[in-house]
């Protein structure tokens, strides 16, 4: 997995223990991890197949509905 796949699109990794300013981070690999869901679908590109992986060990408190918006 990498953060490139081409037409099959990318993966966007997402983990709550990343550091502290994870929302910047790339997200293409486990170590450059953004910390929250709404972070990983921003980083989506419509119709390009990319993949969220929620790694494990990810909690995330949601207020309200996520709104997938990518197409």
């Amino acid at each position: 997995m990498g953060g490139s796949g081409g037409s099959s699109g990318k993966f966007i990794f997402v983990n709550s223990n990343a550091q502290a300013d994870a929302d910047t981070n790339t997200g293409f690999s486990p170590g450059s991890a953004v910390s929250t869901i709404d972070a990983a679908v921003a980083l989506c590109t419509a119709n390009n197949d990319d993949k969220i992986i929620v790694l494990p060990g990810h909690a995330e408190t949601v207020a309200a509905a996520i709104t997938v918006d990518v197409a």
